[in-house]
């Protein structure tokens, strides 16, 4: 019986401490495979990481998981949330400089560099701390800049969130820093009269994708949650970027020498290649 009991509490042991974080869907469990990919990949690399290390017989690392847990959820589609094994991945948390468990790093987009966290370990004090680093893209849309809104990049789609919100919806920024660069995304305050009645928005939230010389624009009709607003979007971002792609594909079939690493010199390709941009014909 004793045997058993001790077998039972060893097994459950390994469960617990192998599954701090494994099944949650806000943390992503990084290791030597994924984690400078995790840190470097091009669609990430505007986005704001929070790492916490950990180890599986640390005390206060398996008291702080529901803690850790609540803050991801708090930060979903916003932040970055992971975590890293330092039982296993010792080579990484190494070369992080980890010393005590757990221990929680953020790493801000751009040239800041990897900052530590020293205040108490609860999703309360820590979420404004991760927050100060976070930075958006969303551009508030007036009667004024609403023309030059739509015209900056004039093929692509844009989305609009029509809100009577008095901040920007923490969402609606964290969808600003996935899509930067590919989709332009707007805010419109329910207060803004006309731009309202110019589409037709009486109801708040709105959010709608346009296009000029879009006659309708599209309503977004779904959930307003992170992974069904980002499908939506992201549809009309690779609309588009399909779109570019077929011009390309048809300017290379009309001309060849454009793309031609050693074009061919004819009365045809010479306008392009001599007379435009920066070639020089001998």
């Amino acid at each position: 019986m004793l045997l058993r009991t001790l077998v039972v509490a060893g097994l459950m042991g390994l469960v617990s401490s192998a599954a701090l974080y494994d099944k949650d869907p806000n943390v992503e469990q990084l290791n030597s495979l994924n984690f400078h990919t995790h840190i470097k990949k091009p669609d990430s690399m505007n986005h704001v990481k929070l790492i916490e290390f950990y180890t599986e017989s640390c005390a206060n690392c398996k008291s702080f998981v529901k803690e850790y847990k609540e803050l991801a959820k708090q930060l979903k589609g916003v932040i970055k949330v992971a975590a890293v094994n330092c039982d296993k991945e010792k080579k990484i948390c190494a070369e992080y400089d980890v010393k005590t468990y757990p221990t929680l790093k953020v790493i801000p987009p751009g040239a800041f560099g990897v900052q530590d966290y020293a205040g108490e370990r609860t999703a309360k004090a820590v979420y404004p701390w991760v927050m100060k680093f976070f930075s958006h893209f969303v551009e508030k849309i007036t009667a004024d800049n609403i023309e030059a809104f739509l015209n900056k990049n004039a093929g692509k789609f844009k989305t609009l969130l029509f809100t009577d919100k008095p901040k920007t919806p923490l969402l609606w920024r964290g969808l600003s820093v996935d899509f930067f660069g590919k989709m332009t995304l707007g805010e419109v305050k329910s207060s803004e009269k006309a731009v309202c009645q110019r589409y037709k928005v009486t109801k708040f939230p709105t959010i709608l994708v346009v296009k000029p010389g879009q006659k309708k624009p599209i309503k977004y009709e779904d959930k307003i949650e992170h992974k069904e607003l980002f499908e939506f979007i992201n549809r009309y971002q690779e609309t588009f970027a399909m779109e570019n792609l077929a011009a390309d594909e048809e300017i290379a079939l009309k001309k060849p020498w454009l793309s031609e690493a050693v074009p061919e010199m004819t009365s045809q390709s010479a306008s392009d290649i001599c007379y435009s941009g920066e070639a020089v014909c001998v």
